[in-house]
Order: structure tokens, then sequence, then C-alpha cells
């Protein structure tokens, strides 16, 4: 009877460990190019009180209890999110699976100072450099994205394949190209915040171990004057509160009730 409690005290604990998850997708439904999580559940451990027996004789199936349920993992979905045109000519958009790479240049190592990021609301600093609203420098062909000088260009544009032209005030045309870079596994990607991501240890496996031109590699292609919103699907996301929601009171009752027959156990004598 007793174990009927902790079974059902396994609930309240996943579930509201799930909410938690679902919250955190709800909060971020207007975070540019944030990527949803799903939290997946799974059975614990197994008490076996009579072990499985194949002989001609008895042929005993065995019998285990359950110990509850148990979070198995959260997952990332990074499916492609909805593409706003916003007309902003330093805003940029992925349309694939690619990401953004970003250095920090205040980080002490290289491993803290590479992220990723499918946030494209960037501009541009009084250095000349093309960065996101933290600082850090979108990457290119040339390393960091930069101009000299800026008071020399009379207009720029960016491209489908992420080349950035700008038009100098002698008439002259100066190219660079932003590159993106793109993962085998993204789901194993560490959640920085800020909507960056870390690949610290390589566990998202970087295909070609590093930035490639956009279109290539699986990267996709980059939307000017456009910005990657949340793939957060509010619909599913309530779908998923109100599942969350029975589960939780569902665990809840089992609680309740084997207390109330541990009460009745107990006062057998009265």
């Amino acid at each position: 009877m007793l174990q009927s409690v902790f079974t059902g005290a396994s609930a309240l604990k996943t579930f509201s460990k799930g909410m938690e998850v679902i919250g955190n997708n709800v909060a971020n439904v207007n975070s540019l190019g944030f990527k949803g999580q799903r939290a997946e559940y799974t059975d614990s451990f197994y008490n076996t009180f009579l072990k499985a027996d194949n002989s001609e004789t008895s042929g005993a199936p065995g019998h285990q209890i359950g110990s509850g349920v148990k979070l198995g993992n959260i997952s990332g979905k990074f499916t492609q999110g909805s593409i706003q045109q916003t007309g902003v000519d330093t805003d940029l958009a992925i349309y694939g699976d690619g990401f953004f790479q970003v250095r920090d240049p205040e980080a002490a190592d290289d491993a803290d100072a590479t992220l990723f990021t499918r946030a494209g609301n960037f501009n541009w600093d009084s250095q000349g450099r093309f960065v996101t609203s933290e600082g850090f420098i979108v990457q290119g062909d040339k390393g960091d994205l930069q101009i000299e000088d800026l008071t020399k260009v009379e207009s720029f544009r960016f491209e489908n394949d992420g080349t950035l032209r700008m038009l100098m005030e002698d008439g002259t045309e100066q190219l660079q190209q932003v590159f993106l870079t793109n993962f085998n596994v993204p789901g194993k990607l560490i959640r920085e915040g800020g909507g960056y991501f870390s690949n610290k240890g390589d566990l998202g496996a970087q295909i070609d171990d590093g930035l490639v031109p956009p279109t290539t590699a699986g990267t996709g292609e980059i939307k000017p004057y456009s910005l990657e919103l949340s793939n957060v699907d509010l619909t599913g996301e309530f779908s998923s509160i109100i599942a969350n929601q029975r589960s939780f009171q569902a665990g809840a009752r089992i609680v309740t009730v084997s207390d109330a027959m541990y009460g009745e156990a107990v006062n057998l004598k009265r």
C-alpha cells in the first residue's frame, strides 16, 4: 500500500517537470529563433516478486510491479519557424537547418567564444563589425564580418546566398559572405540562453567541421530583410497542458486514495 503512495508521487514530480518544459515553450512564443522542447516520459524500475519460469510443469510468467514514471528525455524541436519580413536591411533569417555562427570577442578561449544562433536581428557596431544585440560578431568567409570604414559605404545589401554587396563612395563594390554551419545532432547542442547554443565537446557533430556557404551541407538559404520567429505551436502546447494537468490530477488521486487505505489499515484495531 505504501509503495503506491511513492508511485503516485513520482507522477506528481515528473509531470511538474513536464509542465516546466511546456511553460518555457509558451513563455518564448515570441522569442526570435527559439526552438521548443518536448518532455518525454518513461516507466521507472520494476520490483520483481517472482521470476519467470519456462518449465513445462509451471510456466509461471513472473510477477513485476512498476515503481512509477520518470522523465526519460527532454528533446529539442528544431523545426522551421515562421519567416516574418521586417524590411530592416540588417535582419537575416535562415530557411533551412543551419545556424549563424558568432564569436564573443570578450571570451577567454575559443571554446567559450563560439556560439550558434537562429536569431538574425543583427546590426553594425561602432567598429564596423556585424554583431548581435549582445555584441557577438557574425562569422563569414573571412572570419569576423567587418567593414573597415562604415563612413565610406554608400549602400549595402544581403543576398540569398549570404553575399554582402557594399557599394563604396568611390564607386567600387566590395564583397563578403555570411557563412552558416549545421549539425548532425542538433538536439545535443547546449542551450546557453539569449537564443544561443554552444557545441562544447562537439556533441552536436558539426557538419564539415565548421562554416560553409549557405545552401550547402543542408544549411538552407538566407532570407534578407526577414527574421525567423519561434517554432512554438500554441495549439499543441495548450493540448499538452491539458494532458499534463489530467495526468497530474490522476497521480494526486493515487496518493490520496493510497493514504486513505493506509489510514484504514492503521485504524483496524480501533
